[in-house]
């Protein structure tokens, strides 16, 4: 992460975005698109009333937003859901043995990250998405915890070879998640089963 200072938030949000802003969704960035509003910079000159009347309520929140006036609390600390990772690739690819080997590249980016968070997980997810946007996503629930990446792996790659792809593959990813804290896994660690 990075901070940016007071002095330079609204050069910062001038330029980005608007489609990055927090809150703009796709549709929302397309309709903003469509009248011209690329950049905070855009959006800074369009008034409240005039983006009430094409938002409604939201439109008070992109009023502010691109302000740099956003009244919630900053939370530094916050608790981590999920880790993951994913790959869009330059062409599609069709063969299992080529979306395997993409998955095991991004099963080892996700390990790094999800060992850091010292946490233990129930869940991993895999993501796929075809070339025309289409997205799916299937998840396996363990009985346990994802305690090793060989484990992680193979849930991965069982997840895959289930799957019957119609079309080729653009995107790949993966997802750990519904996360035990590091207080309540001394507590799980400890229990003993007779």
């Amino acid at each position: 992460y990075f901070v940016i200072t007071p002095d330079k938030a609204q050069g910062f949000i001038d330029s980005l975005e608007v489609r990055k802003f927090f809150g703009i969704g796709k549709v929302t960035a397309e309709k903003l698109n469509k009248m011209g509003i690329w950049f905070g910079r855009d959006l800074k000159r369009i008034e409240r009333f005039e983006l009430v009347r094409l938002f409604g309520k939201s439109g008070n929140y992109y009023y502010e937003i691109c302000r740099g006036i956003d009244d919630r609390q900053v939370e530094p600390a916050r608790e981590r859901k999920s880790v993951g990772a994913e790959q869009t690739f330059s062409a599609d690819l069709f063969r299992h043995s080529e979306m395997e080997t993409e998955l095991l590249e991004i099963a080892g980016i996700v390990w790094e990250r999800y060992e850091r968070t010292k946490a233990k997980a129930k869940t991993l997810t895999l993501k796929y998405k075809y070339s025309d946007f289409q997205q799916h996503t299937r998840s396996k629930t363990v009985a346990g915890y994802i305690y090793s990446k060989k484990d992680m792996i193979a849930e991965a790659l069982a997840l895959l070879n289930a799957e019957s792809f119609t079309k080729g593959v653009r995107l790949l990813g993966l997802t750990l998640s519904n996360f035990l804290q590091e207080e309540r896994q001394i507590a799980v660690q400890l229990t003993i089963e007779f």
